[in-house]
């Protein structure tokens, strides 16, 4: 479909109230055909201890489309960041939100990776015949 560059964007932060610092990494993945063409994108939101190795177990989580991205796995339970919705669920869809710290980030437990599948959020089909396939 067109001439596709696979993004990657890397940075540390550290949450404020227990001082842990970790990377945040995110990037496209290119899914292949049988023949290993390029055909659709996968896209991950991964948190990675800092201090963590090789063993740590690793949690991975993705709500699925069509369309549906993992931004609300992502931001209403598993980030680092949480909207916080006044009200919810009988508030108004108008109703003025925030971003909070989310005081139960699994960090310290596991690295965790969200991921959009194909065809949602932040992906890309790059053919389409891979529309029908995904």
């Amino acid at each position: 479909m067109y001439d596709f560059k696979p993004f990657q964007w890397e940075c540390e932060k550290t949450i404020s109230a227990s001082n842990l610092r970790y990377r945040i990494r995110l990037e496209d993945h290119v899914l292949t055909d049988a023949s290993g063409s390029p055909e659709a994108t996968m896209f991950t939101f991964s948190y990675l201890q800092k201090k963590g190795g090789q063993d740590r177990p690793v949690l991975f989580a993705y709500n699925g489309g069509p369309g549906a991205a993992s931004a609300w796995v992502h931001m209403g339970l598993l980030g680092p960041k949480l909207v916080d919705l006044p009200g919810y669920p009988e508030a108004a869809a108008t109703q003025a939100w925030t971003l909070r710290e989310n005081s139960e980030f699994l960090l310290d437990a596991c690295d965790l990776v969200l991921i959009d599948p194909a065809d949602t959020g932040w992906t890309t089909l790059l053919t389409e015949s891979a529309a029908e396939k995904y």
